[in-house]
Formats: structure tokens, sequence, C-alpha cells
């Protein structure tokens, strides 16, 4: 069983799961650390809260998902000349990353919420 990539192909693969990681496992962070603040602040102090993190962290956060995106898309763009089955998993990552960022990016900024 070999476990160090031998090629470049595998190595872009391998360079490109760090930044998927990222897309699922931060949103299931935020998500939690949400739930966790709520069940323990009253509505004032949530609020305090949830802004807090929104100018703070969000902005890290939101600024790492829109950098996955695009690290995700232009190296499924490489990929897609020698295996198109892992370059359409990486560009429905970066797709993925992307609406992620957007989302927060309404989600966590009161100036753009439109409703």
């Amino acid at each position: 069983m070999r476990t160090i990539p031998s090629n470049w192909r595998e190595w872009l693969s391998i360079s490109l799961l760090p930044f998927k990681i990222y897309t699922v496992m931060a949103i299931i962070c935020v998500v939690g650390y949400q739930i966790e603040e709520s069940m323990h602040l009253d509505r004032e102090s949530l609020d305090r809260a949830m802004s807090d993190f929104a100018y703070d962290e969000g902005s890290y956060i939101k600024f790492g998902y829109f950098f996955c995106s695009i690290v995700l898309v232009l190296g499924g763009l490489v990929q897609f000349k020698f295996s198109r089955k892992t370059a359409f998993l990486s560009v429905i990552f970066g797709i993925i990353a992307f609406s992620i960022g957007w989302f927060l990016q309404r989600y966590l900024d009161p100036a753009l919420m439109l409703f």
C-alpha cells in the first residue's frame, strides 16, 4: 500500500484535501458555536456575542470560504484534463464553499440583510 503520492496529479488531489475539509468543518463549527451560545445567554447578551463574532471571527471564516472556493475551482479546472470525476468534485466543493461564504456574508453583516 502506497501512502506517498507518486505523480503530480496525486499531489494536486492531496493538496486540495485541506480546502475540502475546511469547507465542511468550518460551517459545522459555526453552527455549533451559535447553538452553544444561544443555550447559555439571554437575548441581549446573545445579540452582543453574535455581533462580536460577526465582526471578529466571522470575517476570517468568510475570507477562508472565498479563498477555498477560488483554490478549489482553479484546482478542478487543472484536474479536468486528467480526471473528470475528481475535477467535478473539486469544482462542486468550490461552488459550495462560495455559496456558504456568500450566505455568511449576508447572515453575519446586518447592513446587507434584505429582510
